[in-house]
């Protein structure tokens, strides 16, 4: 009996060293496996519960858009120009506060067109705006043209982005910037077409298919020239009468050409056009149009600072136009103020 046990004894210290059963091992690596998985869900879930700001703690925050102000300061101006004593109230939507236009006769002035010229940054969310109106007056019995004038408004946002704007003062009358001189081109002066010269000829062509719907467009331009025709044709025919020229590489011509086109009715208007022609089987084709002509290198002085100085915060040119008041009545039609005018404005 004694032997018995003593040989039972060596085969239990056996099993023990040598570890679980297969079975065992694999129901603690089963459970192992999905620790892990709980640990990563819950560390996925800690990231996507984390506050967004200290996700974007080093992401520098947006500039602020200069276009809500411009078009905020354009309807401003509007309202400001047909208001007077008695419609104070239609200027509480853009300037809020508390003011009285004594003797001001309101649509004694009418804006035909209000467009921005630049926005300045003048503080945190705070912009001076320049704004150029063209201003109708009233006569006797019918509105006449006065002139074209600029007002500066300062136009703040204190909620920042999204929030309401407000006008923080009246419009302010502003002198219009001083005239530029002519600018100069490389390809120099306009000069009198000759119809025997080979690239007025191709111009001509040209023109009369791309502005007059006459011949095939495809015959006067080179095969890799993405063009196409003016569509519906905005006159009967169409007449080259003044062009400049300049040399470019390859044997290459950059053209300045005056273009009279003649509708249907009779009515002519006369149009600039860039074009780059270049020579193939030696007839003339064009090759491209350009956005403009290329300026000379050199300019000439301006005279005087500019009343509304360039900045590289310039907004997107916006425009309000307006129906020009009938001219047999003395009063501009009345145009209701949006109620959402003091809220953030993105045109």
């Amino acid at each position: 009996m004694r032997r018995r046990q003593a040989a039972a004894e060596p085969d239990a210290v056996h099993a023990a060293r040598a570890g679980p059963a297969p079975a065992a091992l694999t129901r603690l690596a089963t459970a192992a496996l999905w620790a892990a998985v709980a640990i990563g869900a819950i560390g996925g879930g800690s990231a996507l519960l984390r506050p967004p700001a200290q996700a974007a703690a080093t992401a520098a925050p947006p500039p602020p858009s200069t276009a809500g102000p411009g078009g905020f300061a354009e309807l401003y101006v509007a309202a400001w120009l047909r208001a007077g004593q008695g419609s104070e109230a239609q200027l509480r939507a853009y300037y809020p506060e508390r003011i009285e236009l004594r003797d001001v006769v309101a649509g004694s002035r009418y804006p035909a067109r209000t467009v921005t010229v630049s926005v300045e940054p003048a503080g945190q969310w705070y912009w001076s705006v320049t704004v150029a109106a063209e201003i109708l007056v009233a006569d006797a019995d019918a509105f006449r043209r006065d002139a074209l004038r600029y007002y500066r408004v300062g136009v703040a946002q204190p909620g920042g982005a999204g929030q309401p704007m407000a006008a923080t003062s009246l419009p302010a009358e502003l002198p219009g910037p001083p005239a530029a001189p002519a600018v100069r081109l490389d390809v120099g002066s306009l000069g009198r077409a000759r119809p025997d010269d080979p690239v007025t000829a191709a111009l001509s062509r040209f023109f009369a298919a791309y502005l007059a719907g006459v011949g095939e467009l495809a015959r006067y331009v080179t095969p890799d020239a993405d063009l196409a025709v003016v569509a519906p044709a905005p006159f009967a025919s169409a007449e080259v009468v003044r062009t400049a020229t300049a040399d470019l590489d390859g044997g290459a011509l950059v053209v300045l050409a005056e273009v009279r086109g003649t509708d249907a009715g009779g009515r002519q208007q006369l149009q600039h056009y860039s074009l780059r022609l270049s020579q193939r089987e030696q007839r003339w084709e064009v090759a491209d149009m350009l956005p403009g002509p290329p300026m000379a290198a050199a300019q000439p002085p301006t005279r005087g600072p500019s009343a509304v100085p360039p900045t590289a915060s310039v907004a997107t040119t916006t425009t309000t136009t307006t129906s020009t008041p009938d001219p047999t009545t003395t009063s501009a039609p009345e145009q209701s103020t949006p109620s959402t005018a003091t809220e953030g404005m993105t045109r």
